[in-house]
């Protein structure tokens, strides 16, 4: 039995869901962006100066970058602030199972 792929233009309501999964995608990079140009002495102190570390970091694991700015600058992290890091890592994860596993459909043969 040959199964086949039939492929549909996209209908309103798919194009509009993946728009709104790319805004969700960007949002927190952005956000993150405009925190940063607003206050880059944050940033500068949470990564010790460095430019290429907190961009790489907002490329891969936006939500973990964003925390860790959130609770780094201030001092030492504390059992409290890894929990909170391990938190968004796992949202990171999270995020891209969804992006690489949660768009695959199986279909049985019938």
């Amino acid at each position: 039995m040959i199964l086949e792929t039939i492929r549909r233009p996209l209908s309103g309501k798919a194009w509009q869901s993946y728009l709104v999964v790319a805004l969700a995608f960007l949002s927190i990079r952005v956000a993150s962006l405009f925190w940063w140009l607003l206050d880059p002495g944050r940033w500068q102190l949470a990564f010790r100066g460095s430019v290429v570390l907190p961009i790489s970091a907002l490329l891969i694991f936006p939500w973990t970058t964003l925390v860790y700015v959130f609770i780094a600058a201030p001092g030492r992290l504390s059992d409290q602030h890894w929990i909170w890091l391990g938190v968004a890592l796992l949202l990171d994860l999270l995020m891209y199972d969804r992006g690489l596993w949660g768009s695959s459909t199986m279909e049985e043969p019938g």
